[in-house]
């Protein structure tokens, strides 16, 4: 395919005669013809060159790609956003633990509220009771006066007969 520009072939030739790739720079386009500067000429890469290439372009690829992995993996840690963490069994026996305590801790408070309801339920309760023994206690009481009268009313009433 050639490039309308510059007149040159777009892709690399390989010549399978020598086993030499020619490596060539980046076409230009029509507009980018009008520079100054010149295209850049081929270069002759030999099989053991390629190899050595390929073996650094590997190298460097694998060197970034742990070095990726270990920032990502120091991101998420700082994050908190594991979406590739590997669940520690001592960490899931500890959350697992953690949600039985805070159960059971929301169940403490809602029994403590509810016997300080209860509490306070029969405090008022207690309060009326007495309140009502106070009454019938001065009932009584005046009850036994009236009954005294009436019996020393009666003796008298018995004396005049």
């Amino acid at each position: 395919m050639e490039d309308v520009g510059t007149g040159q072939n777009s892709r690399s030739p390989i010549d399978e005669r020598q086993g030499a790739l020619y490596e060539q720079g980046t076409t230009t386009s029509r507009w980018e013809g009008a520079s100054k500067e010149p295209p850049p000429t081929p270069t002759l890469l030999t099989k053991k060159q390629i190899k050595q290439k390929v073996e650094s372009l590997t190298t460097q690829l694998q060197l970034m790609t742990s070095e990726r992995n270990e920032l990502r993996d120091c991101l998420l840690l700082l994050l908190d956003k594991r979406p590739y963490h590997r669940p520690n069994p001592f960490y899931e026996i500890l959350k697992m633990d953690h949600q039985q305590v805070m159960s059971d801790l929301k169940n403490r408070e809602n029994e403590n509220m509810e016997t300080s309801q209860k509490f306070s339920e029969l405090t008022k309760e207690k309060g009326f009771y007495c309140d009502l023994q106070s009454r019938l206690l001065r009932e009584q009481s005046q009850l036994k006066k009236k009954v005294d009268m009436l019996r020393q009313e009666k003796k008298k009433l018995l004396e005049d007969w």
